[in-house]
């Protein structure tokens, strides 16, 4: 191959990524460092409080455990996000990036579930 397709290549590789499509679908953020309109979920009385919530893509959720007992926050497959151990009064901070249907679970207590509805952005 020659340096003239090389670069041609290397051009065309350039123009057709798109940094966008590459972004994790949820990220994990300190919740210190969550906006202050972030969508908040109380953990309390074993359940999610709100169970459902619909957010525009690019907005923050942030959980927060009210309980004595440890939670977590599990987004399954194809996500697979899972939420460290939150004790009583710690919080966890995800940032849904990409539109869609995210259902969680806290992973030591199954039953208890909740749902985040991403909508595109407006």
């Amino acid at each position: 191959m020659n340096v003239r397709t090389a670069l041609s290549l290397l051009v065309l590789l350039a123009a057709t990524c798109n940094p966008a499509a590459a972004a994790d679908a949820v990220d994990v953020i300190a919740p210190e460092s969550a906006p202050a309109d972030a969508v908040k979920v109380d953990i309390a009385k074993m359940k999610f409080v709100p169970a459902t919530i619909e957010i525009e893509a690019g907005s923050t959720v942030t959980w927060t455990n009210h309980d004595a007992v440890p939670h977590n926050v599990y987004l399954p497959a194809p996500i697979e996000v899972i939420g460290d151990m939150l004790r009583a009064g710690k919080s966890l901070a995800l940032k849904f990036n990409t539109p869609g249907e995210y259902s969680y679970i806290c992973s030591p207590h199954p039953y208890m579930k909740g749902k985040v509805t991403v909508k595109p952005k407006s």
